[in-house]
């Protein structure tokens, strides 16, 4: 199923631009949705074998479908290929990997962030766990912004260069989840699949790959 949006054009000002993406679910469910511009894209994506969707062949075609088109909107053009993985309830998170120094986190602590993933920005009530040395976040995992009312919730999870590989990541992202999942609550994550480091967070924390995504992502020059 191909969702056009002619509500956006390529010549806006977004950085990064999302013009095409694909999904395809656990049972196998494709939704393509593309501009109205790279809507010869979004066929043949649709049009593709289920085996050949996620492959590097896919990538470069599309490449060359694109890469010179977004370039003309002053675009630097990437195909991502990503997992969005689920926890479903709190006996599925591994909370052997939460590590004692892992403490929830609030902007009112006035900590130095060497993260993007910082603490309730919004003043939302969004949760956040994290790793604080030396009065400084190294690592973080935050609630995504979402409606009161919804009954699957996103998170991410960052860890400063020079800390990883001392099990921040998984220890925060996994008392994250474990907080927010009630009954009829669901916990997302997505990694991309070439981001070794996030995609072993998601296997040690306990969560199960689900829905996979194809994204045509585009950065300005």
């Amino acid at each position: 199923m191909i969702i056009s949006d002619p509500g956006y054009a390529l010549a806006g000002k977004f950085d990064p631009m999302l013009p095409l993406g694909l999904t395809l679910s656990t049972d196998g469910v494709r939704t393509v949705t593309t501009f109205d511009e790279t809507r010869d894209a979004a066929e043949y994506l649709d049009a593709l074998p289920e085996d050949e969707i996620f492959t590097e062949k896919t990538k470069k075609h599309l490449i060359s479908l694109l890469e010179d088109r977004m370039a003309g909107f002053g675009y630097d053009t990437e195909i991502v290929f990503a997992t969005e993985y689920v926890l479903e309830s709190r006996p599925d998170v591994d909370r052997s990997v939460i590590r004692t120094d892992t403490e929830p986190l609030l902007p009112e602590h006035g900590y130095d962030n060497l993260t993007e993933c910082e603490p309730d920005p919004l003043g939302e009530g969004l949760l956040c766990f994290g790793t604080v040395i030396d009065g400084k976040i190294v690592s973080a995992a935050a609630e995504n912004p979402h409606s009161p009312d919804d009954t699957v919730i996103d998170i991410g999870v960052e860890t400063a260069d020079g800390h990883t590989g001392n099990g921040y990541g998984a220890s925060n992202t996994a008392s994250l989840a474990y907080y927010l999942l009630d009954p009829g609550i669901k916990v997302t994550y997505i990694a991309e699949d070439d981001n070794i480091a996030s995609v072993k967070i998601a296997e040690k924390v306990g969560f199960t790959p689900g829905t996979r995504e194809l994204r045509v992502v585009c950065r300005k020059r």
